[in-house]
């Protein structure tokens, strides 16, 4: 039972992770399309702020994936510290 709760919990962990992901992934994007926006008709600085969105757009997904990583480690570890406790083997 107290695995179970662990598990629950895991789960709970990584939902919150995947929640905070996909809030920091929008934010990242609505910062790179607002900065290619701001360049407006201006060649050379909508060349620019293409570049930057791309790079901004890209690090927006590496901490989104960051933090569903590091959520789904601490989970693993919840679950795996449950099952010592309670002496349930692992699969």
């Amino acid at each position: 039972m107290r695995a179970t709760r662990f598990s629950c919990r895991s789960a709970a962990i990584r939902q919150e992770a995947e929640s905070l992901a996909a809030r920091v992934k929008q934010t990242g994007y609505e910062q790179a399309d607002a900065l290619v926006a701001k360049a407006g008709d201006n060649p050379l600085a909508a060349a620019g702020a293409n570049v930057a969105a791309d790079k901004l757009r890209q690090e927006s997904d590496s901490k989104a994936q960051g933090i569903i990583d590091e959520a789904g480690r601490r989970g693993d570890s919840l679950v795996a510290a449950a099952r010592r406790q309670t002496g349930v083997k692992s699969r």
